[in-house]
This record gives structure tokens, sequence and C-alpha cells, in this order.
């Protein structure tokens, strides 16, 4: 039984900021049994539902705040964060505008909508958003890594610099460690690069932000056998909002295309229970459709399977690892497809076999994969780390690999799956199929 509302809201304040979501949920609820329509309680609710990828639920939480406190900014805010997670991006500037009016020196709304207007293309009107909300409070990390972000990709290293330096000496964090090591790759300063990334992955042991994976790439770390599932997820829960704009307009991705003609033309006319492993947020799905009597789809990232749903060509969707959903679906599958999934594998060889036991007589697996030049492989080695964080493999080991693992490799094929940096990105798609 709470006593004083005034203290408890306080209390629940401190809480979040610590990041103790649980407490804060339970706190929440103690000042909501007081006072149910507490609008501080429905917000802190509303957050943490949303950051646990529970968007319905949070929007209902945080329409309610907004109802009963409507001039409570923070309510407008944390709604448009949930609005735009949710393509409701209309609906989320106008959010973002309301409390942007009622808390003018919030820098906050302002970051926000300056996120969606970079999500839409409105570059011009992005970076003018970034610049006022690093006017108003000069240590809004978002704000300027996001900015300098901007700048990386305008090629104006000197002011990403600055911008990632001016964020690293407000907070040092694993973000901005990783932000500014990022940078300072760019600049071909290894050596600062390769302390901030150490750095970054001290700060974040789980390295949800892959700053092992960049230093894998310049020699400083251990090649690894995959990405780390965290790091995936998180990866893709951050590029969820105007992923298929940014794939589609911008890097002219073909990954889910390739994949479905490669998969009609040997199984043409047929209908088949097919397993989509990474399914994003479900292009791949819209492709294979016509192509399933079954479609089910896994992903690591909450926020694209919830896009995912949206779509509604997914007879079933699962937050979840590839290996551990295979090896839940032994023999079960017709096909099996994977679209810029085993980039994030270095050793292929496990995800493979799992490939194979999952599918059922006379069954296929279908994929795309960046391809590694022999010369830039090391000595024996398969695959290699990227300096984007993606892995790039032999041709010969992959197909070897296959063989290995049960399969007759019907087709593999050279491809462009995106464009990096303006240029054609090398790639294969590949048909492997179970004997009947």
């Amino acid at each position: 039984m709470i006593d004083d509302i005034e203290t408890a809201m306080r209390q629940l304040v401190e809480t979040y900021g610590r990041d103790d979501l649980a407490g804060a949920l339970t706190e929440a609820d103690e000042i909501l049994l007081a006072d149910p329509d507490n609008p501080l309680a429905l917000v802190v609710k509303g957050v943490i539902a949303e950051r646990e990828g529970r968007h319905l639920g949070a929007r209902e939480l945080l329409e309610r705040a907004v109802f009963v406190a409507p001039e409570y900014g923070d309510a407008h805010n944390s709604l448009g964060i949930v609005q735009f997670r949710l393509g409701q991006a209309e609906e989320a500037g106008r959010r973002f505008a309301r409390a942007m009016a009622l808390s003018p020196k919030d820098s906050r709304p302002r970051t926000n909508l300056a996120n969606l207007r970079r999500v839409e293309g409105r570059t011009s009107e992005a970076r003018s958003l970034y610049e006022k909300a690093i006017a108003l409070n000069g240590s809004d990390i978002d704000a300027l890594t996001n900015l300098a972000m901007m700048a990386l990709e305008e090629k104006k290293l000197a002011e990403a610099r600055a911008l990632t330096e001016r964020a690293f000496a407000a907070h040092e964090s694993a973000t901005t460690c990783y932000a500014l090591g990022v940078v300072a790759l760019k600049q071909d300063d290894v050596a600062t690069a390769t302390r901030l990334l150490r750095r970054a992955v001290e700060l974040d042991p789980r390295d949800r932000r892959g700053a092992g994976l960049r230093l894998a790439a310049i020699g400083a770390a251990a090649l690894p056998d995959r990405a780390s599932p965290d790091h995936v997820a998180q990866l893709f829960d951050g590029m969820a909002d105007g992923y298929d704009r940014w794939l589609v307009d911008r890097l002219r991705y073909s990954g889910p295309t390739a994949v479905a003609e490669a998969l009609d033309s040997v199984r043409p006319g047929q209908k088949l229970r097919i397993l989509d492993l990474g399914c994003g947020t479900g292009l791949s799905g819209q492709a294979l459709r016509a192509k399933a009597s079954v479609l089910e789809g896994v992903d690591l990232s909450v926020r694209m399977v919830r896009l995912a749903e949206a779509r509604r060509v997914y007879d079933r969707l699962d937050v979840g690892d590839l290996l551990t959903t295979l090896e839940r679906h032994e023999g079960a599958w017709d096909a099996v497809t994977a679209v810029d999934v085993f980039v994030y594998h270095g050793d292929l060889e496990g995800p493979l076999r799992a490939c194979y036991r999952s599918l059922a007589p006379g069954g296929v697996l279908v994929f795309t994969l960046e391809e590694a030049s022999s010369d830039a492989l090391a000595a024996g080695a398969s695959y290699l780390i990227q300096s984007t964080g993606r892995f790039a493999h032999s041709k010969a080991a992959v197909e070897s690999l296959l063989t290995a693992a049960g399969f007759h490799v019907t087709l593999m094929e050279s491809i462009s799956i995106r464009k990096e940096e303006g240029k054609p990105a090398p790639g294969l798609v590949v048909v492997a199929e179970v004997a009947p």
C-alpha cells in the first residue's frame, strides 16, 4: 500500500533510471493500484512494453497516458516512438511535434523526430533537427551519434569525428566508444579505433554493437565463428524502422527475389512447407508466399518480427535463434530459405548440418552469401570478416561443406546482393537438395 504518491513517483523515476525494468514495472503497478490514471506510471509501463517489443500493449498504455494528461510532453514523445515502431510515421511526427511544443527545452522529441525524418530520407530536415536538439542539450548522445553517422554516410569524416568525440566526452559508454571507434577506423586511425572498440567490449561483454567483429576485421582480435546473437538482435532491432526503404531504395537489395526465383527453378509450380530463417520484416516472405502451402518465419529481432506480422504473409512467426529453431523441426520442411542470414555466421558447418536434418526427403535449401575472393582469404581459411561486420565465404569451401552435410549442390550462382558504398557487393545464391 502506497502512503505517499509523490514519494513513490520519485522512487519510480530513480528505479527506471538505473535500468531496473523489473523493479520499475512493479513500482508502476503499485502506483496504478493507488492511482489508476497516474500518467507517470502509465508512461513507464508503456516505455518498458516498447523496449520489450510489445508495441500494441505499449501504444494502449501511452494513449491512455495522453488521454488523462494531454499536456504531458513525455507521454506524447513516448507514444510517438511506439507509433514510429509500428510504421505510423505521420501519427508519430504529430506526437513528436506536440511534445516539442509542450516541452520546448527537452531535446528528446527533436531527436526522435530527426530519427523519423532520417528514415524517411528527409536528410536536410533531420540534420536541422539534430542540430537543434544538440543546441538544447549538448550531451544528447542519441542526437550526437546519429548526426555523426549521417556525416559518415556523407563522407564528412572530420565532422563525424568531432561529433563522436563530443558524445564520448559527455558520457563514456559502449555506444560512444563504438561510434568513435568506427569513425576512427574510417580515418585509418587504427590505434585509436582498436583502443575504443576494446573498451566497448569491456563495457558491454555481450558485445551487442559488434565491436569484437570490427576488431577481428582489422586483425586485433581472433576471428569468431559467428556474430553473437545479442549483436544481431540489437543490430536489426535498431534498423527495423525504415529497414525496407533503406535496403530496397538505397542498397538495391535483391536477396529475396533471387532466393524465390532459385526455389522456383527447382520446384516449379509446387506448393511447399517453407521455413524462412532470418525472416526480417517479411520481404522474403512476400517473395515466397506464392510458393508456400505453409510458410513460417523466425528471426532474432523482436521488432523485425513485429513488422513481419503486419505483412500477414506468414502462417507462424517466432523470435529465436535459427539453430534452436531447426533442431525443433527435424524432417519437417520441404524447403528452408535463408536470405542474408549466413553472412552473420563464419563457420557454416553447424548451420548447414542443422538445415539438412530439418528437411524432409527431397527437401531443398536455398540461401544467399557474400563471396570472399580467394586472394582475400588467409591461407587455409574458408571465410573472413569484412569491415561491415558481415562474413564472406569461399565458394569452394561452401560447396565442400554442403556435400559433407549430405546435400547435392544444384546451383551456386554469383549475384550482386546489394550495393555497399555505392558498389555492387559480390554474393552467391545457392540451391542444395536432399535426396528423395
